[in-house]
């Protein structure tokens, strides 16, 4: 005996097979409409030019995460007031070692050229994290430069000691 409007149960299963092989095209799709819809890293390159007239040992510490940085530069040895040009968009944080004032800047040609006194040490926010560093040292003085950059998000952490003494040179 058949009974009117009973479903069969081969009915039932095709409706779940159609529901799966939904679900399976959905999260095969997925990763390639990610992938398309998010834009590609572009590499950014940053510039420094370090002015001086003795011999300099400055400490530079970056810090990632998400593509944004940190910046901490310290003007270890030497007792002249050195200048150091950077991006614009970098903007400075924090000072210490010195009174804040005397860190002061001027804007030539879309870089801040900072007065860098003796024992400063200052933070910059940076917004989009330097893929690459170029720095200038115009100077016939040698320049030291310890570098630590630390990835926040793998944990990995790179120290390099870089003697300048002609320019430009690429620190990373």
């Amino acid at each position: 005996m058949v009974q009117v409007g009973s479903r069969s149960p081969l009915r039932g299963h095709i409706g779940a097979l159609l529901v799966a092989a939904a679900f399976l095209g959905i999260a095969m799709v997925q990763p390639a409409v990610r992938a398309w819809l998010t834009p590609p890293h572009v590499p950014v390159a940053a510039e420094m030019g370090i002015e001086h007239t003795q011999p300099l040992t400055l400490s530079l510490e970056l810090s990632t995460l998400k593509g944004v940085a940190l910046l901490y530069l310290t003007h270890e040895d030497s007792e002249e007031t050195a200048y150091v040009s950077l991006p614009d968009t970098w903007t400075r944080r924090e000072v210490r070692g010195v009174e804040l004032r005397e860190v002061a800047s001027e804007n030539v040609f879309g870089f801040n050229r900072w007065r860098f006194p003796a024992g400063a040490s200052v933070t910059f926010n940076i917004p989009a994290s330097p893929d690459a560093l170029l720095l200038h040292n115009p100077s016939s003085v040698p320049l030291k430069i310890r570098i630590t950059r630390v990835d926040l998000e793998t944990e990995h952490v790179e120290r390099d000691v870089i003697l300048v003494q002609e320019s430009p040179v690429v620190l990373w």
